[in-house]
């Protein structure tokens, strides 16, 4: 038996996992990229985690920012 909850995909998940390190000059561009190749799946709940490795260049805070009006963008 499947227990549906509200917040439960109604497809399968795929997840995007970019690990980054001094990226602030590319993670924006990388990310709109990999958005504009999957917005045609409609298969997929498709999420994108950015793993940042302490970056000192402020690629966490370009994300962060990003992550406002992406809200399937997620740092790590």
């Amino acid at each position: 038996m499947t227990i549906k909850t509200p917040s439960a995909p109604t497809c399968p998940e795929l997840s995007v996992i970019t690990v980054t390190y001094n990226e602030r000059e590319n993670i924006i561009t990388l990310l709109d990229a990999l958005a504009d190749t999957f917005r045609s799946d409609k298969k997929h709940a498709i999420y994108y985690l950015v793993v940042d490795d302490s970056s000192p260049d402020g690629t966490e805070e370009v994300v962060s920012a990003y992550q406002k009006k992406h809200k399937n963008t997620f740092l790590v």
